[in-house]
């Protein structure tokens, strides 16, 4: 099994969103990957192991 917090070669930047502190937002996008592929979500001040 790979670190999933690692950055690989393959990762390319969908989207990018400001979260606001105490404020409730959706945020939403819609992503189209090639079979055998999957999304990953990262968030990069949020724990990591």
């Amino acid at each position: 099994m790979s670190d999933l917090t690692a950055l690989h070669n393959s990762d390319v930047k969908l989207a990018e969103f400001e979260v606001e502190d105490d404020v409730q937002r959706w945020y939403e996008f819609t992503a189209w990957l090639d079979k055998g592929y999957h999304l990953r979500t990262f968030f990069p001040n949020g724990p990591f192991r």
